[in-house]
C-alpha cells in the first residue's frame, strides 16, 4: 500500500503544478509575446512569428516562411486561458481536417511555457522560453520519451 502512495504522489503533485488561479497570471506573462519575431535559416529562409493580444483570455498567432518573394503560411495559433488552463492551439493549412489540435500548459516560470499533449503524433511538446525582451527560443519535439527529433527555433523580434 506505500508503495502505491508513493508513485502516485509524484502524479499528483505533476497535475496539480499549475494552481488554477495562477493561469491568470501565466496567460499575462505569455502576453510578452505580442509583436513580431523573426528568425533567418540558412538556405535564406526567414521564418516570422506574428502574435497580437486579442483580449484577457486570447492571443492570437501566424507563422509564416519567406523564401524568396513567395511567402507562404505556415499556421495560426490561438494561446487561450480559460478556466480549465492554459492552452497553445495550432491549426496548420492541410492538416487535421482544419481543425485546431490542443496542448495544454503543463509547466511554467517567469520565462518557459510548456505546452504539451502526449495523444498527439509530433509534436507532444512545444516549449516558448522569452530570453529578453527582444530574444524567443522556442523548441517542438517528441516529449520526455522522445527529444531525438527536437527541431530549435530562435527568433528575433523585429517590432
Amino acid at each position: 500500500m506505500k508503495f502505491l502512495l508513493l508513485l502516485f504522489i509524484p502524479v499528483i503533485a505533476f497535475t496539480s503544478f499549475i494552481n488554477p488561479k495562477d493561469n491568470k497570471d501565466i496567460f499575462q506573462r505569455l502576453g510578452r509575446l505580442e509583436g513580431t519575431w523573426m528568425m533567418r535559416v540558412k538556405s535564406g529562409t526567414v521564418l516570422f512569428e506574428c502574435w497580437q493580444k486579442e483580449n484577457d483570455t486570447l492571443l492570437h498567432g501566424k507563422s509564416y516562411m519567406l523564401r524568396g518573394i513567395e511567402m507562404k503560411s505556415q499556421e495560426n495559433v490561438s494561446l487561450v486561458y480559460n478556466k480549465e488552463g492554459v492552452f497553445y492551439m495550432p491549426v496548420v493549412e492541410k492538416q487535421n481536417n482544419g481543425k485546431a489540435i490542443s496542448f495544454k500548459l503543463t509547466s511554467s516560470t517567469a520565462n518557459e511555457f510548456v505546452f504539451e499533449n502526449p495523444q498527439h503524433d509530433f509534436p507532444k511538446r512545444i516549449v516558448y522560453t522569452i530570453v529578453s525582451e527582444d530574444v524567443l527560443h522556442a523548441y517542438v519535439d517528441g516529449g520526455d520519451a522522445d527529444t531525438s527529433k527536437r527541431i530549435k527555433y530562435a527568433y528575433q523580434k523585429i517590432k
